[in-house]
């Protein structure tokens, strides 16, 4: 269990990105980060670490919150003396990008949210109970069969196959189920409100889950936010990015940072 991979380094640039992982159930990919970060690596290093994978390796399971495990990550960051330039987060990660934002050291950081929420509204709750409830007591299949949908482009619905049966550990099986459960309580209006730190908010233009609701909660707490729909793409805004939006990402870092 320990020696599954939690951070991985990638990129040249001289700034310091900090990339802050959705709730994946397998351990670090570098090869996807690769193909995700491309476009990007000669603009910035980027120190990619999935914080729910490395608490559980320190702490065992248990249940946990975004806000405990942006707390975990507070203090490796300061114990390793790592002051990011920007922080990009990515679904889960983004919540724990919105917590890190309450500390002195954070305030101020340019961020990139990617496909994230700012609470869990019923509709929310409602959808990761499912998918809570079809891991923990359905098969790996089972759960996948009810997550997908939510994650796809929106003109593959109505009909979608799963086609290939998906195995994951046991270890895996029990870190997604934690993740859900923190997802499901998350609420960061009070944490995030007033906040001055810069801040792009992507969303995919055909995304299910995540869309025009979740763009207004962030309007009302973070009026300054920039928010941007990414064209044709659903939850994986960066499996299949578009020019534009590519364009748009190096430029505001080179404008924040």
């Amino acid at each position: 269990m320990n020696k599954r991979t939690w951070k991985i380094h990638l990129g040249t640039g001289k700034p310091l990105i900090l990339i802050l992982t959705r709730k994946d159930s397998s351990p670090l990919n570098i090869l996807e980060w690769k193909n995700n970060l491309s476009k990007f690596c000669n603009n910035a290093h980027f120190l990619i670490i999935d914080v729910a994978e490395k608490f559980i390796q320190e702490n065992g399971f248990k249940n946990f919150t975004i806000k405990e495990l942006s707390h975990f990550l507070y203090k490796y960051l300061l114990k390793n003396n790592i002051y990011p330039n920007m922080i990009w987060g990515f679904s889960m990660g983004g919540m724990i990008c919105q917590e890190l934002t309450s500390y002195p050291e954070f305030q101020k950081v340019p961020l990139l949210l990617i496909s994230t929420n700012l609470y869990a509204t019923k509709k929310l709750q409602a959808i990761f109970s499912t998918w809570y409830l079809s891991l923990k007591y359905g098969t790996v299949n089972d759960f996948y069969r009810v997550f997908y949908p939510w994650i796809i482009s929106s003109n593959k619905l109505p009909i979608y196959s799963l086609k290939n049966n998906i195995t994951i550990d046991n270890f895996s099986k029990k870190k997604l189920l934690y993740c859900i459960k923190a997802i499901s309580k998350h609420n960061a209006c009070n944490t995030i409100k007033n906040k001055q730190n810069k801040i792009l908010i992507l969303f995919g233009e055909n995304s299910i889950l995540l869309n025009k609701e979740e763009s207004l909660i962030f309007q009302k707490y973070m009026p300054h936010a920039k928010i941007y729909f990414v064209k044709k793409a659903s939850m994986r805004i960066m499996d299949n990015l578009d020019i534009n939006t590519i364009n748009l990402i190096n430029n505001y870092i080179k404008e924040v940072i």
